[in-house]
């Protein structure tokens, strides 16, 4: 019983080590990220970042204040296409069937979330709701 017990631990420590070792190779991706010290490396966000919440993968962005207080449709446009030219060729970007859901997130996080500093668009969505996730 004792031996069993260890041998569970000793599995479960290399699991969790090997979990940890695919989650850093993972957050080594220079798709779609921007450290610090890139802060001006995009015209309409301050940072856009791959998140994991409860197994579920988010694309979450912040936009520039100028953006966030933009009325503009141009707008609209212009930032999602940085965020496409950026972010599309990340295996979480959504595939051409639900990238159509993605930009109605993120229209909706422009039009309805204008004091959120960060907003998180789900990759995996099929369609939206009224809080746009």
């Amino acid at each position: 019983m004792r031996n069993k017990k260890l041998y569970l631990y000793i599995l479960l420590g290399a699991l969790i080590l090997v979990s940890c070792q695919e989650d850093n190779d993972i957050n080594k991706s220079k798709s779609c990220s921007a450290d610090k010290d890139e802060l001006n490396k995009y015209e309409y966000f301050n940072n856009i970042k791959w998140i994991n919440r409860d197994g579920v993968w988010s694309l979450s962005v912040s936009p520039k204040r100028s953006l966030r207080l933009s009325v503009s449709k141009d707008d609209i446009k212009k930032s999602w296409q940085e965020l496409k030219e950026n972010c599309s060729n990340d295996y979480r970007w959504p595939d051409s069937n639900k990238e159509e859901v993605f930009y109605q997130q993120y229209k909706c996080h422009f039009n309805k979330a204008k004091i959120k500093k960060r907003r998180n668009l789900e990759p995996e969505k099929d369609s939206i709701n009224f809080l746009c996730n």
